[in-house]
């Protein structure tokens, strides 16, 4: 009750009263977070293996946990190697050289994926009785990126180069009847140099898509997962096919669906993911690069007819007729260049021919994508 009286005194809301609270608990749990684990090294101590540890001093660490800062005093050996060890540190799995907590900094590298690093540290600092600085969250999360590039590499080695598929039995993998595979490429300021750009490859694949609620127009894709980074194609799709037959069953029936804005490095997709068959010039992109050429010209509908119709020579009429239209050289060049765009990619548009052929391989009649602009 005194506890109590102490908190309220002077307070008039309950914002203010609940911060006082979440402080008071804090400290409370560093406090009992601190003799656990001193308990724990006690304990150590005592039921180590004598000559194989040889008890050398006690020495401080300090770890920022979710609560706050605790400070802890731990036993530091020496082995029969005549290594240096600190037997606490090591049965609880605390990495070397690490102020922040595992649980801090999967907080903080959950945050930094919708926030910059700044953002992120300045978020657990208000919410949490501890603090992280931005410099700290990226140096995780470059750790942790170089983590999973490794594994990704022996998955990619395991497949590719030892022809090691995970085994159909594993309850882990999905049976899959259709997949559908996005690709899309973003250019990007490689760092510590403003002029050079690498590329930033994204894939985003899912098993099919449902509407939001039943009577919604609008859909949601199902199963989405995630690839990506600064790769060659040939590394990108190798290392993305690896996840897929890790994450995904596939049978002689299976099919999966490619779609991307035509570039080649997408194209080469169909070569690695697992039981590709089938490559769509996405709608999205077909719709931007008309905008992009044609801006809101006459000419685009009548160029989408075409599509359509599977007209590829009265396709050819309008854009010569689009470039004649036009007087100023760089707007003829844009004609010329959606033509060679659309000319490139033409088996690959959705048209009466690419729709006959998804009901040849049982695909659903409109295949609903994030059209990459998702990705």
């Amino acid at each position: 009750m005194e506890l109590n009286l102490r908190i309220l005194q002077n307070e008039t809301n309950f914002k203010d009263v609940e911060k006082k609270i979440f402080r008071i608990v804090c400290k409370q749990a560093q406090t009992a977070l601190k003799k656990l684990l001193e308990d724990i090294d006690q304990a150590i101590m005592e039921n180590r293996d004598k000559d194989k540890f040889k008890l050398k001093d006690i020495k401080k660490r300090t770890i920022d946990t979710l609560f706050g800062e605790v400070t802890i005093e731990r036993r530091y050996y020496k082995d029969s190697n005549d290594e240096f060890r600190f037997l606490l540190d090591e049965y609880l799995n605390l990495p070397a050289n690490e102020r922040q907590s595992p649980a801090l900094k999967e907080i903080a590298l959950d945050l930094v994926q919708e926030l910059p690093y700044r953002k992120a540290a300045d978020k657990i600092d208000n919410i949490l009785e501890t603090s992280a600085s931005h410099t700290a969250i990226f140096n995780w999360v470059q750790r942790e990126g170089e983590k999973l590039s490794k594994e990704a590499e022996t998955k990619q080695l395991d497949f590719f180069r030892d022809g090691l598929i995970p085994d159909d039995k594993d309850e882990d993998r999905k049976e899959i009847e259709h997949l559908f595979v996005e690709a899309d490429g973003i250019h990007i300021p490689l760092q510590n140099d403003e002029k050079e750009k690498g590329e930033l490859k994204l894939g985003m694949s899912y098993q099919g898509w449902e509407k939001r609620h039943p009577m919604s127009d609008e859909y949601n894709l199902t199963g989405k997962k995630y690839y990506g980074g600064v790769f060659s194609s040939d590394e990108f799709w190798k290392e993305t096919a690896a996840e897929m037959y890790e994450d995904y069953a596939f049978s002689n029936g299976s099919i999966s669906v490619l779609c991307g804005d035509g570039a080649e490095w997408i194209t080469t997709g169909n070569e690695y993911i697992p039981q590709g068959q089938v490559r769509f010039l996405d709608e999205y992109h077909l719709n931007q690069k008309f905008f992009r050429k044609l801006g809101r010209s006459e000419f685009v509908p009548k160029l989408l007819d075409n599509i359509e119709e599977n007209d590829i020579d009265k396709l050819r009429e309008n854009l010569k007729k689009a470039r004649q239209y036009r007087h100023k050289e760089k707007d003829k060049k844009k004609v010329d260049q959606l033509k060679k765009y659309l000319l490139k990619n033409w088996e690959f548009i959705r048209d009466k021919k690419q729709k006959q052929k998804k009901e040849n391989l049982g695909l659903p009649e409109e295949i609903r994508g994030s059209g990459s602009n998702g990705i």
